[in-house]
């Protein structure tokens, strides 16, 4: 059975407005983690990032700094400690742009359950409190 030119149409329309609501979620979700990021004190393993990243910019070499994690948190802190300047919140604002990039993949695994269902995960996860803390 062939495919009229009108469920073309409605295929493109349903594809366009999952991508928009995607994005409306997505610039949700960094609006409610990046408001005060300087507002809670570091925590101890922030803390230990947060000097790993200075001292890795400083020239310390790699094997003398703080090595957990130093690929996915240390590294990515000490980039943007070189660009927006040793900031908390620059430093936070890499742990918020993961954070937000995570809600595609998350759609797409649950896409395969269902579209409305795949848009009520990544909202719920958008919205909740304990990802907003941790992020």
């Amino acid at each position: 059975m062939e495919r009229s030119h009108q469920d073309d149409g409605l295929y493109t329309y349903a594809i366009l407005a999952t991508v928009i609501a995607v994005v409306v979620v997505m610039i949700l979700a960094l609006f409610l983690r990046a408001v005060n990021l300087e507002n809670l004190f570091p925590g101890v393993e922030e803390y230990n990032h947060l000097i790993a990243a200075k001292q890795i910019l400083q020239g310390t070499p790699m094997g003398d700094v703080y090595s957990r994690s130093l690929w996915l948190v240390t590294l990515p802190v000490s980039l943007a400690f070189r660009f927006l300047g040793f900031e908390l919140w620059a430093a936070r604002l890499v742990g918020v742009i993961f954070n937000v990039l995570a809600i595609i993949p998350l759609y797409l695994v649950t896409r395969k359950i269902a579209r409305p269902v795949a848009i009520l995960s990544i909202l719920l996860y958008a919205t909740s409190p304990w990802m907003i803390a941790v992020s």
